[in-house]
């Protein structure tokens, strides 16, 4: 009897090696490389997937098709997707999610727990905010001329990310963001650009969340200074006017530091930032060897950075939106204080900025330095 039991424990357990109960082969499932969720006039979710179609023949490659797919839940509408294929999504691939605006404004909640409870999702994939009529729209623009949308538009939005005109937040940010104390996020704004043919993708500016609902947006300019109070900027060009001569300079080298200074039931931002900058074209008479133009032109630079980051920090508090991440610097410096604000969404509209901004000509023989508190 011993003997038989044995046996029949032997085999189950060789039976659990040789696979899983829910495996599948790949064939019999459709690679996923981005998708876009939108809210229907009906409430209900529609998903539209991007996949990838492999072609053979004489030219063999990979093509996009559309699978689209509607429920109540983002689960239902993949299991409808499923359901008229006739094979499961694949996600592993997957790299980036478009989000209709007006979902992203009744909060996204849901589709973060879905992120975290499918498997095969990585949270690497990169989330975004359409400012089209709907995020399906953003798959039929054209995006540098490549088959795979989605593939295509990841790259963008990096790119845009490292000159500052956007953010890049991928889905595990996100999440850890939504988590953290005193903090927001943001994700990148996804819009179309009209060229001589056709409609092509366009990312610029971004789009703010307070707690998981969408509350504003930003523009590119406005991202950039977002970015250097970030410190997450490491050079960036930057246009402005002295005396109606357009001045454009390549900034780097930015070091931004952030003090919160609690003070009773509110708190102080000192915040002291510097770079390196050099002129990249000037339109008028300008002589860069003169030091009372370089004197000039040092002052301008860094009252127009200090106005537009000052401009930006307004725009954030009416927004009510920490995207700049200050209550939790507050909450990581003294946790018992953070606590003791009765709504930090109230002190943060109205915590007192001191602001210094420090540049110098890298390209000025003189070496000026120049600093407006």
């Amino acid at each position: 009897m011993k003997k038989i039991v044995f046996l029949l424990i032997t085999f189950l357990f060789l039976c659990l090696l040789s696979g899983c109960w829910s495996y599948s082969e790949l064939n019999e499932r459709t690679i996923v490389a981005g998708a876009a969720i939108d809210r229907l006039e009906s409430g209900e979710i529609l998903l539209t997937a991007e996949t990838i179609d492999f072609t053979g023949g004489e030219s063999p490659g990979a093509e996009s098709a559309i699978l689209t797919g509607k429920g109540r839940s983002i689960a239902e509408a993949v299991y409808d997707i499923t359901n008229q294929s006739g094979k499961e999504l694949y996600w592993y691939h997957a790299t980036l999610l478009i989000l209709d605006n007006k979902y992203a404004k009744e909060g996204i909640q849901e589709l973060l727990d879905f992120l975290v409870n499918q498997l095969e999702m990585r949270l690497t994939l990169t989330l975004a905010v359409s400012r089209l009529e709907t995020a399906a729209e953003v798959l039929q623009l054209d995006a540098h001329g490549s088959n795979i949308k989605s593939f295509a538009i990841t790259s963008i939005i990096q790119e845009q990310s490292r000159f500052g005109k956007t953010v890049h937040s991928n889905a595990y940010q996100v999440i850890n963001r939504a988590m953290e104390p005193g903090v927001e996020f943001a994700l990148a704004q996804i819009m179309s650009d009209v060229t001589e043919k056709n409609l092509s993708v366009d990312v610029a500016g971004c789009a703010l969340f307070r707690g998981d609902r969408l509350v504003g947006w930003l523009d590119d300019k406005e991202t950039i200074m977002m970015k250097l109070l970030l410190n997450s900027m490491e050079e960036t060009e930057i246009e402005f006017l002295v005396d109606e001569s357009h001045i454009s300079v390549k900034t780097d080298a930015w070091k931004v530091q952030v003090h919160p200074e609690i003070e009773g039931d509110g708190a102080t931002m000192r915040i002291a930032a510097e770079a390196m900058y050099e002129v990249l074209m000037l339109d008028g008479n300008q002589n860069m060897n003169d030091p009372d133009t370089v004197a000039q032109l040092d002052t301008a630079l860094g009252a127009y950075v200090k106005e537009c980051a000052l401009d930006l920090i307004k725009r954030l508090q009416g927004l009510s939106c920490d995207a700049l991440g200050w209550g939790n610097m507050i909450w990581q410096k003294d946790p018992a204080a953070y606590r003791e604000f009765l709504s930090w969404t109230d002190v943060f509209q109205t915590i007192p900025v001191e602001l210094t901004v420090t540049l110098q000509n890298r390209s000025s023989s003189s070496g000026m330095r120049v600093s407006l508190g």
